[in-house]
């Protein structure tokens, strides 16, 4: 794999983010559901200052986005790049706009001005949730599989045959996924602790569903493989 991974995983409940357990249809449980929060106008740019631009529909939150790997500073629309951006840097959005059919999008390293420069629209990923999740310790369990669409989640969230999910499970850990499987990662096998090594899984989505006669959560989120180009031109 190179690039960014846009996947999909099951979630249940507001405090912590799971995958379809066994016993219900075979994913695990996830750790930690992590508010990194929006920031209110009551905090905002200091008077005079420029603002950040407001999601639409609301009154006191603004746009947030990510930088894809290869992501680079530019200090105009359309200028040349002098700085290359660090994947998954989290920036406030200040102005959107549109040179030679490419969107360009300014940005910001916080809420009261201080803005970084210019990067292309396709570098970004909208962020606006301000959610994170991360992963358990996968000993004694089975690791976390993200899926490539969410009707393959889905169908395995109406079934109760754990079939499928075995020889999914068992060909991601023997990292022996064709190219059609609807799985796309899997969970590192060493337990990487996050507060001593911190990793970036931000949450672009989510849907409610149903997980047997359990209310879960569908959430869409993007992965960085350790294995990524620090150069890419293309990004899903």
């Amino acid at each position: 794999m190179s690039g960014l991974n846009d996947c999909w995983l099951d979630g249940k409940g507001p405090g912590e983010v799971t995958t379809m357990r066994k016993e219900l249809l075979g994913l695990l449980v996830l750790t930690a559901l992590v508010a990194v929060g929006q920031t209110s106008i009551a905090v905002a740019a200091k008077k005079g200052g420029a603002k950040p631009l407001l999601i639409e529909g609301k009154k006191t939150l603004y746009q947030r986005v990510l930088s894809k790997p290869g992501a680079k500073l530019s200090s105009m629309p359309g200028k040349r790049a002098s700085k290359q951006v660090v994947p998954f840097t989290a920036f406030y959005v200040y102005s959107r706009v549109k040179r030679k059919g490419k969107t360009w999008v300014q940005v910001g390293y916080d809420s009261h001005g201080k803005t970084g420069g210019w990067i292309p629209g396709k570098m970004l990923i909208d962020w606006n949730h301000g959610l994170t999740i991360s992963f358990r310790d996968p000993t004694g369990h089975d690791r976390v599989m993200l899926f490539r669409k969410p009707e393959s989640l889905n169908a395995l969230a109406a079934t109760t045959d754990f079939t499928e999910y075995d020889n999914l499970y068992s060909s991601a850990v023997a990292k022996q996924l064709p190219k059609n499987s609807p799985v796309v990662a899997i969970q590192p096998e060493a337990h990487i602790d996050i507060r001593e090594d911190f990793y970036l899984i931000p949450i672009r989505e989510y849907q409610d569903i149903f997980v047997g006669n359990e209310q879960g959560r569908l959430l869409r989120v993007s992965t960085v493989p350790h294995n990524a180009p620090v150069k890419l031109d293309q990004m899903a």
